[in-house]
């Protein structure tokens, strides 16, 4: 479980006026602290009062596990380096301490086994036994980790950088939204239960580890088995790091987990935590009530990019539904940010969008307006629908505006927006993430070497030029190949103005160019393509103003524009486009239900609406469709009655959800009974697909 070099808990000045963990104090006699060899400890003469179980190096304890060396000790349990004999696999026995033995505690050891045997993730730690030494003695067997922890690592050699930093916390959001998603939230996420594995790059599979799930919590179990283990206003944690509704003994979520890792992340920039009072208690009362401080503010004036700012501020917002709500966003927002620091212009130029509610109208009660007033509000009214016709005609009519020679050279917009996408599987981002880095030489591949590729490539009518940039050399390559069929150009750099040649492709019809700088200008050329059937252009900079753009393109029968900001204007436009069958607007933003009363119009066999925020009036619209087979509706407002309106399409037969508050698993089942025509697929669970027909 943990390293050779590691204590059960970790100190720095940072936290000497502290428990490491409340109900968790740890105070180590100086002969129980870890020890390099086998023969410098003897349990059995140093701590038999506080242990009550001595061992030997070379003993044999549970009739299978060899003491090896004594690990760390804690004031809840002791740690040994041990060797199931049988397999001679080197692990690590926990053993709860004989003064700590209670009905209570032992039934939270067991949490603590539970709670980690459940989950199996690269990123956490694995436990592999559970029960009984010398039936009295409570124990854990987990992984042995090399390595050191978090907080030894910056008391060592100081704070990271955040090109240090950014690769370690996605990690850590790949496990600890992993157990998110099994239903369990740690509750005591802090730097020394944060293990970094030796000889591992930070950028590969296991790097870190996860420990310590002992006050984890089980969103599933019933509210009579939590109050069992954690009394009413008890307080679990360790006060630099927790949440604030963690201090005040109030019910936690997942929610809590990532400000408690937002804590940690700040600490790791900038040596300090965001709050530090005089004592436990004036820490726990500054995160109740005290904003947090930026990174530039607590490291002195050290200079940060808005983009780790903001990221770092919404982990620590005070209100649990101003923060990340699951940590696939934070893990989406630091992919984003890991690929902007290559490059300087985009580190200094990148802002996330964020969606905000819309201001409540004011109260009919509160309207009070002469006869005048009306009359004069009235004239505005109409001069301003005359302006937005004329807004509107001069866009259709007119070309994309050339971008200013500054921008044409550096091949980027002036700002690179990165749209918030409220998607909540760890796993999606993570399989981003993954497809970036075997392409770090990004802005680095040599002319030779993308000709080299694009000559492997060329037989199969197939070019895959992932995260490289695109600039008139590379797209000359890639127009010689007139037999390209399928084009990805995922996550590349473009110069926008010179995308219309790919119009000479004659044969292309596939098309991917998400999550790169595309513009509403480089839409306009891709538009002239006069054989693409497929285009996927998520997560880009482009506009509502693109739409039009891909209506006009006779041939395209699929579309995917996730992350982008559209209008109801964007939907009549796509409602009339009578030739497109796939719609994929996973994320868009700007849009309600009313939005989509003109799809009805429309002839799509498949719409993909996941984390917009619609409900069932926009079900009551897609019910109306002609032609639609399958729908995908996870993580919407639409509820099991708004479900059942889609059902009166009688073309209907597949349909994708995940449960929500608004959504209940056992009402999907009931329809599924009452629907046996239609196949539902959970996407949160293993193994679900995207149903298209």
């Amino acid at each position: 479980m943990v390293s050779s070099q590691t204590p059960d808990a970790h100190f720095s000045p940072l936290h000497d006026f502290y428990p490491d963990s409340i109900g968790q104090p740890f105070a180590p006699p100086e002969s129980l602290k870890q020890t390099e060899s086998p023969e410098s400890f003897q349990l059995g003469a140093h701590n038999s009062a506080s242990v009550g179980f001595p061992v030997q190096p070379g003993q044999v304890v549970g009739n299978r596990y060899k003491i090896l060396s004594l690990v760390a000790c804690g004031g809840m349990g002791t740690v040994y380096k041990v060797e199931q004999v049988y397999l001679g696999k080197v692990l690590a026995l926990k053993v709860l301490n004989t003064r700590c033995v209670s009905d209570l505690t032992v039934r939270r050891f067991q949490h603590e086994a539970r709670a980690a045997f459940g989950i199996d993730h690269p990123n956490l730690i694995s436990v592999h036994d559970f029960g009984l030494l010398d039936e009295k003695m409570p124990f854990l067997v987990m992984d042995y980790v090399s390595g050191q922890s978090l907080s030894e690592r910056i008391r060592a050699h100081g704070m990271l950088t955040v090109a240090e930093a950014v690769p370690v916390f996605l990690r850590i959001c790949f496990g600890l939204g992993y157990a998110h998603d099994q239903g369990v939230i740690h509750r005591d996420i802090k730097p020394s239960n944060i293990m970094l594995v030796d000889n591992i790059s930070s950028s590969e599979e296991g790097s870190i580890k996860i420990v310590d799930f002992g006050i984890a919590k089980f969103t599933q179990l019933e509210k009579s088995d939590i109050q069992a283990l954690t009394r009413t206003g008890e307080v679990f944690g360790s006060p630099l790091y927790m949440s604030p509704e963690q201090c005040t003994g109030s019910p936690v979520d997942l929610r809590s987990d990532i400000y408690s890792l937002g804590c940690v992340f700040f600490e790791a920039l900038t040596g300090t935590t965001p709050f530090v009072g005089a004592n436990a208690l004036t820490t726990m009362m500054q995160h109740m009530g005290e904003k947090a401080p930026s990174l530039k503010e607590a490291s002195m004036g050290k200079d940060f990019s808005p983009l780790i700012e903001q990221i770092i501020a919404r982990m620590l917002a005070k209100n649990v539904n101003d923060r990340y709500q699951s940590l696939a966003h934070v893990a989406r927002d630091l992919a984003h940010l890991e690929r902007t620091l290559a490059d300087p212009y985009l580190l200094a130029n990148s802002v996330f969008v964020e969606d905000k509610p819309p201001k409540a109208p004011p109260a009919v009660s509160e309207f009070k307006c002469s006869r005048g007033g009306f009359c004069l509000a009235m004239v505005c009214l109409i001069v301003a629908s005359a302006a937005l016709s004329s807004w509107l005609t001069s866009l259709m009519a007119s070309k994309p505006e050339a971008a200013p020679e500054a921008k044409a050279a550096a091949g980027y917009s002036q700002k690179l927006f990165y749209p918030e996408v409220p998607i909540k599987r760890i796993e999606e981002v993570k399989r981003f993430v993954q497809s970036i880095e075997p392409k770090k030489l990004k802005n680095s591949v040599s002319l030779n070497a993308l000709l080299k590729s694009i000559d492997e490539q060329e037989k199969t009518h197939k070019l895959k030029l992932k995260f490289i940039d695109i600039d008139d050399s590379a797209l000359e390559a890639i127009i010689r190949t007139r037999g390209v069929k399928v084009l990805d150009l995922l996550g590349c750099t473009v110069d926008n103005g010179i995308l219309i040649e790919l119009c000479q492709l004659r044969n292309l019809v596939h098309l991917t160019i998400s999550y790169s700088n595309l513009d509403d200008g480089g839409a306009a050329g891709i538009a002239k393509c006069a054989n693409l059937s497929d285009l996927i252009v998520s997560w880009t900079n482009i506009t509502d103003k693109a739409i039009p753009y891909f209506t006009a393109m006779k041939s395209l029968r699929r579309l995917e524009i996730g992350g982008i900001a559209l209008t109801p204007l964007s939907i009549r436009f796509l409602a009339g486009k009578q030739e497109l069958e796939k719609l994929v607007m996973r994320g868009a933003t700007g849009l309600g239900d009313e939005s989509f009363a003109p799809i009805v119009d429309s002839r799509l066999r498949f719409i993909d609406v996941e984390s917009v925020d619609v409900g069932d009036r926009a079900a009551f619209y897609f019910s109306q469709m002609r032609e639609l087979r399958s729908i995908s509706i996870v993580s919407t407002r639409i509820t099991a009655a708004g479900i059942e309106q889609l059902l009166t399409n009688k073309k209907l037969v597949a349909i994708m959800y995940s449960p929500t508050e608004s959504l209940k698993e056992s009402d999907v089942q009931l329809l599924a009974k009452k629907y046996p025509r239609c196949r539902f697929a959970n996407t949160l669970q293993k193994g679900a697909k995207t149903i298209c027909f």
